[in-house]
């Protein structure tokens, strides 16, 4: 998989001699499931924890699944922008355009946009949610002993979001 990923990854000339440039895409595009492929995934909460282990990894598993962009174009130049490591924030990646400078978050314009939760922490939290656990099963087992999260203020995360259980059940 890593293979294919460096090739497909599209590549510019670099800035400075000898520096490998970033990648266009978070997974090649063959990768990125279809609609009738996610609806018909199936998953356990220990398959999935396992699954999405380290941050790299939940990025990769979210934008196969179109919860994330796999590539993104700058508003300004039309150009591709390219994923680049970015320690300042959860992700610990974003995407910057080369020509402009313009940065964005990965989470632009996506489910996740107005969490400061981790993306490994909102697919857990919401994989409970949308099993019908009880609200401290979800932050117990997303959040940890750490959670503060209170039942209103769930409910209003994914109002936001415009998700309820009865969406979810369905697609669980």
């Amino acid at each position: 998989m890593q293979l294919q990923y460096v090739l497909f990854a599209s590549r510019v000339s670099s800035y400075m001699a000898g520096r490998p440039t970033s990648p266009a895409g978070i997974v090649n595009p063959a990768a990125v499931m279809t609609l009738a492929m996610i609806q018909s995934e199936r998953w356990r909460l220990l398959d999935l924890g396992a699954e999405i282990n380290q941050e790299h990894v939940v990025i990769q598993w979210c934008a196969r699944r179109r919860l994330l962009r796999n590539c993104f174009t700058c508003g300004r130049c039309n150009l591709p922008m390219h994923l680049t490591n970015y320690a300042q924030n959860v992700d610990g990646k974003r995407w910057k355009c080369r020509a402009c400078n313009i940065t964005r978050s990965i989470r632009y314009q996506s489910f996740f946009s107005r969490s400061h939760l981790s993306l490994r922490q909102i697919t857990v939290f919401l994989y409970c949610w949308c099993s019908d656990l009880p609200l401290k099963v979800c932050i117990h087992g997303s959040l940890g002993h750490h959670g503060n999260y209170s039942h209103r203020t769930c409910r209003s995360l994914f109002s936001e979001m415009h998700v309820t259980r009865k969406q979810c059940s369905r697609s669980c």
